[in-house]
Order: structure tokens, then C-alpha cells, then sequence
């Protein structure tokens, strides 16, 4: 799976560092000065810290003299973290202060696993930066890692491949997400799920909060015999 997610860094951002040519903004040329926002819900754990801190070193090889930022959605790990004395940015703020900062090309990496209500938001916040006077002159969202039907094939593909190859025949795997039942993104759950069925009919994806919930499957479970 994380193949899946540095593809989708370099695509993004080669779409956006790519491009030579100057623009201009109200008759005055800037010179080109690029950089890339990291986007995710956010941890207060530092155990899955290290996943961000990954990530944040492969995007610096593929990318090295780019500023690389950070920003976090979650009000609630920012809070906390503050309290822990380390400051994190919301999207927006962190946005803000490039463009205070003279940035004119800014690629914006959505590390988000479904475009659900928060990637929703973080797409029409960050393309205003695009659009105000004296904004920046690009910026471009990625998508989040399950955002088509091949994503989902390729992330199952990898996720299959991973399991434990002494597993026999009547052990399921399920696969637990958040579910996010007030918004339509809610039905990757069900696709992801229909995915692993074509591949294996012993891996299921089910949801917290959403659809389908872990009472759904059970029927599906039981029948299947497994122990």
C-alpha cells in the first residue's frame, strides 16, 4: 500500500513542479518558489507518528530543495499537541503562511484514505488560495488513496499479499474502518469490501460507523463456516 501512496505523491506533484513557464500576477512576475503541504487527519501517538515521518522523508528524496509543511485537520489532535508544547497547523493556516511567505506553486497531499467531508473541505479551502488577489499563482489537490476502482483493486492487491501465508482456509480476515455514515464517500467501504470478495472470499472490510457495520457481515461470516 505504500507504493500505492508514493505514486500518487510523484504524480501530484510532478503535475505541479513540472511546469516551467512564469506567470504573472497583477503585471508583476514572481519568481517561481514551490512547495508541498502534507495533509492528514493527524496523531497525538507517537507510534503512529513514525508512519507521517515515513512519508515525510520519501516525499524529501523524491523532492529535495522543496519546502515541505504539514497541516493537520483534526482540531482536537492540534489541541492536544499544543498542550504537549508542538504546534501543528490546521490546512488553512498552514496555507496562509506560505503565501505570506511569497510561495506561488503549492501541491497539496491529501493523506486521507477516503474523499470523505474532510478532504471535501480541504479541496474548496485550499483552491481559494488559488483564486484571491495575491494568492498563489498554482496549487493542486491529490486525491485520497481510495478515490477509483483501480486504486482499490491495487491497495487490496497489496493488502492481500501481506497476510499471513499459513492461513487456512477457514480463518476470515476483517478489515474494521471508520465509516463515515453522513457522507456519500461512506460507499468505498462497500466497493472496498466487494474488491476483497472478488479477490478472496475470506477477507471482508466492514465500519465503525458506517456501511456495512460489523453486524452485517456476521450472518455472512457464520455462514462461511470459519472458526
Amino acid at each position: 500500500m505504500r507504493k500505492v501512496v508514493h505514486v500518487a505523491v510523484i504524480v501530484v506533484l510532478l503535475g505541479l513542479f513540472g511546469l516551467n513557464n512564469a506567470f504573472a500576477i497583477h503585471g508583476k512576475e514572481h519568481p517561481k518558489k514551490k512547495a508541498i503541504l502534507l495533509v492528514a487527519f493527524g496523531t497525538s501517538v507517537p507510534e503512529a507518528q513514525k508512519v507521517y515521518e515515513k512519508i515525510d522523508e520519501k516525499v524529501r528524496q523524491a523532492f529535495s530543495g522543496e519546502e515541505v509543511r504539514w497541516g493537520y485537520t483534526s482540531d482536537i489532535i492540534r489541541s492536544k499537541l499544543a498542550k504537549e508544547g508542538k504546534s501543528i497547523d490546521s490546512p488553512e493556516l498552514a496555507l496562509a503562511k506560505l503565501m505570506e511567505e511569497n510561495y506561488t506553486h503549492v501541491a497539496v497531499l491529501s493523506l486521507h484514505t477516503i474523499p470523505g467531508a474532510e478532504f471535501h473541505d480541504l479541496n474548496r479551502n485550499a483552491k481559494l488560495y488559488g483564486q484571491m488577489a495575491g494568492g498563489f499563482e498554482r496549487i493542486l489537490v491529490a486525491w485520497p488513496l481510495l478515490s477509483s476502482h483501480e486504486d482499490m483493486v491495487k491497495v487490496a492487491e497489496r493488502i492481500i499479499k501481506h497476510l499471513p501465508a499459513e492461513r487456512k482456509p477457514e480463518e476470515v480476515v476483517l478489515l474494521m474502518g471508520h465509516g463515515t455514515e453522513h457522507h456519500p464517500a461512506d460507499a468505498v467501504y462497500a466497493a472496498m469490501n466487494q474488491v476483497f470478495q472478488g479477490m478472496d472470499s475470506n477477507v471482508l472490510v466492514a465500519t465503525v460507523e458506517g456501511y456495512p457495520a460489523l453486524n452485517d457481515l456476521l450472518p455472512q461470516i457464520e455462514k462461511s463456516g470459519a472458526q
